[in-house]
């Protein structure tokens, strides 16, 4: 009987064992505790742009975590980023746009709205207006890194103007102490193919938009005032 109980307890605990490494092995395998392997970021692809109204020396750049100022227009960006490029006149925000090899007035929007002619006039009198230096290209004293606050460029020509805060920057560092026209300014970009293809773009747009617009007349409406519906 010893002998008997004793060859019924080795087989059990054989049994036993067994079960257990296999329900173990069984659990590892399992799909549901796999780890995620999420798919690894791609290397940094540093490429050099321009911006240009004529390219411009000091103006500051935010694009993800590459910041700088940008030496006669050159600045830094990562061709394998989805991050848009800010540009500022110190903390004085011009807008900002999707990276690429040059980028102009006409290319910066602020966040959420589409680039436009009436802020890409703007910025570019604002700029020219700033430039301190001689030559064809346009230069920003280091003063201007001091700037703060918030200008809004989509504007008219004339609220442009007298902008609380485009009158001080004038002001302060102008040269001349004077806000260019759009005249002026346009006078200025004539001759920059980049600055003018940009412009053309968004004519095109502009002209698209336009084109599918209906109006149509209508007849109830005798009094002064509009007689059309869009």
């Amino acid at each position: 009987m010893t002998l008997l109980k004793w060859n019924l307890w080795a087989l059990t605990f054989v049994v036993l064992v067994s079960c257990g490494g296999g329900g173990g092995g069984g659990g590892d395998s399992s799909p549901s505790n796999l780890e995620d392997n999420p798919e690894p970021e791609l290397p940094q692809d540093l490429q050099t742009g321009i911006f240009t109204d004529a390219p411009v020396t000091g103006l500051r750049y935010e694009h993800g975590r590459i910041t700088g100022y940008t030496d006669d227009g050159e600045f830094q960006y990562d061709a394998n980023s989805s991050d848009p490029v800010c540009f500022y006149i110190g903390e004085v925000r011009l807008g900002c746009s999707v990276v690429g090899a040059i980028i102009t007035p006409f290319d910066l929007s602020a966040p959420g709205q589409p680039a436009g002619l009436q802020s890409g006039y703007n910025i570019t009198r604002l700029l020219n207006s700033l430039d301190v230096s001689d030559t064809p290209e346009i230069s920003l004293s280091e003063e201007t890194r001091r700037a703060t606050g918030i200008i809004t460029f989509a504007v008219s020509d004339a609220v442009f103007a007298t902008d609380e805060l485009v009158v001080d920057l004038v002001n302060r560092y102008a040269p001349e102490g004077v806000l260019l026209s759009r005249e002026q300014a346009s006078n200025l970009i004539a001759d920059n193919a980049d600055v003018q293809t940009a412009i053309s773009n968004l004519n095109q747009v502009l002209n698209e938009s336009v084109s599918g617009i209906t109006i149509r007349w209508n007849g109830a409406l005798t009094g002064p005032g509009v007689l059309a519906h869009i």
